[in-house]
C-alpha cells in the first residue's frame, strides 16, 4: 500500500499526474449506465467498434467497465504505478480487448481513441487539455471526473453524482466534452455533427 501511495503522490507533487483514487462505482454507473449513462446518451447503444482510453488508469476499473458494462470494442489504460498496473493486468487476464500499458499519460497514444477518460487534478488539467486537442481525432469524447477541463469550452453534458459519504472519490460532477473539428476547444457541439 505504501509503494502505491508513494509513487502516486510523488507524481502528483511533480505535476506529472494525479494521485490514485479509485473511481466510485456510482460514477462508473453514471458514465456507462445502459440507458441513462452519460456515454449512452451521447453515443447511443452501438459502441462495439469504439476504443476508450483511460489516462492514469490505476487498477483498471474504467477499462474493465468500458468493455464489460459499456459495450466498447476495446479499452486501453495507461498507468505509471507498477503495482497498480499488475493489479489491473491480473483483473483483465484473458481479455485481450482490455489492455493495460505501463506508460505516462503524457506519452499515451491517443490517435485511435474515440473516448478518453481522465480523473486528473486541477494543476494538470490545462496542460492535459492541450494534449487532447493536439492528439485526439475530430468528434472524440472526453470524460472528466470531478474537474472541468478549464479554458476548453463548455461541456456537452455534466452530471453531479452522489457517492457514499466516506468514499475516496467523493460526490461531484462528471463532465463529457466533444472535441470540435475547429480545434478551438472542446465544446457543446451536438452529437452527430
Amino acid at each position: 500500500v505504501n509503494a502505491v501511495l508513494g509513487v502516486s503522490f510523488g507524481m502528483a507533487m511533480r505535476r506529472q499526474g494525479a494521485p490514485f483514487v479509485p473511481t466510485a462505482a456510482a460514477k462508473i454507473r453514471a458514465v456507462f449506465g445502459a440507458e441513462k449513462g452519460l456515454l449512452a446518451r451521447v453515443l447511443g447503444p452501438s459502441r462495439g467498434d469504439l476504443h476508450l482510453v483511460d489516462l492514469g488508469s490505476g487498477e483498471g476499473a474504467m477499462v474493465r467497465a468500458a468493455v464489460r458494462e459499456g459495450g466498447f470494442g476495446r479499452a486501453t489504460g495507461y498507468e505509471l504505478n507498477p503495482a497498480l498496473l499488475v493489479v489491473a493486468q491480473l483483473r483483465s487476464m484473458g481479455r485481450g480487448v482490455e489492455r493495460h500499458v505501463w506508460k505516462s499519460l503524457w506519452l499515451a497514444d491517443l490517435s485511435e481513441a474515440n473516448v478518453v477518460f481522465v480523473y486528473g487534478v486541477p494543476p494538470i488539467m490545462e496542460r492535459l487539455g492541450r494534449k487532447l486537442l493536439r492528439e485526439l481525432p475530430d468528434g472524440s469524447l472526453v470524460v472528466s471526473n470531478n474537474y472541468a477541463l478549464v479554458g476548453l469550452g463548455p461541456p456537452l453534458l455534466a452530471d453531479d453524482v452522489d457517492t457514499p459519504l466516506l468514499a475516496p472519490d467523493g460526490s461531484g460532477p462528471v463532465y463529457v466534452y466533444r472535441l470540435s473539428s475547429g480545434r478551438g476547444g472542446l465544446g457543446a457541439e451536438p452529437p452527430g455533427k
